[in-house]
């Protein structure tokens, strides 16, 4: 099982083929899965303006166009978990990543600083 991070899900949803050169063969042979964290933060991105689709309506596209479900199981202990990774303070990250942790998932990310600090973090 894979879970997207907030940016692979928006260039997936956009079909941005491009952004997601790297990562195709993943994306194609693997279980795919976002966080609701990543749904809240897709919708925190609407609210302000940098998309035009809710949080709700990309989850439903992602999941209809690609199969990819929201990852419900795990949250109580990723939040537990989010409480160590004081490598950041963005709350999103940290909830993020502790989740695909909480989840024995790796977490697909372009994101240096994750992959730096995260040991599931992984960008191929």
């Amino acid at each position: 099982m894979i879970h997207l991070d907030t940016h692979v899900a928006v260039w997936l949803r956009a079909g941005d083929q491009k952004r997601l050169k790297p990562i195709r063969k993943v994306l194609a042979s693997s279980e795919l899965r976002i966080s609701p964290f990543v749904v809240l933060e897709l919708q925190a991105l609407f609210e302000i303006g940098r998309l035009r689709e809710t949080g709700r309506w990309i989850a439903e596209r992602l999941a209809e166009d690609h199969e990819v479900l929201v990852h419900t199981a795990q949250l109580a202990e990723a939040v537990d978990r989010s409480l160590d990774l004081s490598f950041t303070r963005d709350p999103y990250d940290r909830l993020i990543a502790a989740h695909a942790l909480a989840s024995g998932a790796s977490l697909l990310t372009v994101d240096e600083t994750l992959r730096a600090n995260v040991s599931c973090a992984r960008w191929s």
